[in-house]
C-alpha cells in the first residue's frame, strides 16, 4: 500500500529537521494529541483516551532522551519537567481526571512558545545530535 501525500510530507518533513525542529514537532504532535483526547474524553472513549495518552508519555519519553546533558541547568530543569508531565499523564489515566490533561496540555503550550521563541533567535538548543553521531 502506498503512502498518500501528506503522510509523505510528514514524513520528509521529520527526516529533514535539525534537533530543534523535531522538539518543536513533539510539542505539536503532543498538543495536538491532548487536544483530541480532551474531545474523545467527553466522547467516553477509553480506548482512545489511552491510546492517546500512551502517544504522549512515549513522546515525553524521547524528548527526555534527546536531552544534551551538557547543557547545564537547562536541561536539569526540562528532564523535570518532562518527567513531571509524564507522571500527571498516567495519574490522568488512573483517575480518568481531564483537568490534569488541560494541565499537561497548557504546559506543552507554554513550551512550544517558548522553544519558538529560542529557535527566532538562533539560541542553542537543549537537545542532543547523540542521533546523529
Amino acid at each position: 500500500m502506498h503512502a498518500n501525500p501528506y503522510q509523505k510530507y510528514k514524513k520528509n518533513q521529520v527526516e529533514m529537521a535539525s534537533p530543534a525542529e523535531l522538539t518543536l514537532l513533539c510539542f505539536k504532535g503532543s498538543i495536538k494529541n491532548l487536544k483530541q483526547l480532551a474531545d474523545n474524553w467527553e466522547e467516553k472513549k477509553p480506548a482512545e483516551i489511552n491510546e492517546k495518552l500512551l502517544k504522549v508519555q512515549a513522546i515525553l519519553e524521547e524528548l527526555s532522551f534527546g536531552l544534551n546533558e551538557q547543557a547545564g541547568e537547562v536541561v536539569n530543569n526540562l528532564a523535570s519537567l518532562y518527567s513531571y508531565m509524564h507522571r500527571r499523564l498516567v495519574e490522568a489515566n488512573v483517575k480518568k481526571d481531564p483537568e490534569i490533561i488541560e494541565e499537561v496540555l497548557d504546559l506543552f503550550q507554554e513550551l512550544k512558545d517558548t522553544w519558538e521563541g529560542a529557535m527566532s533567535q538562533d539560541v542553542p538548543a537543549a537537545t542532543s545530535s547523540a542521533r546523529e553521531g
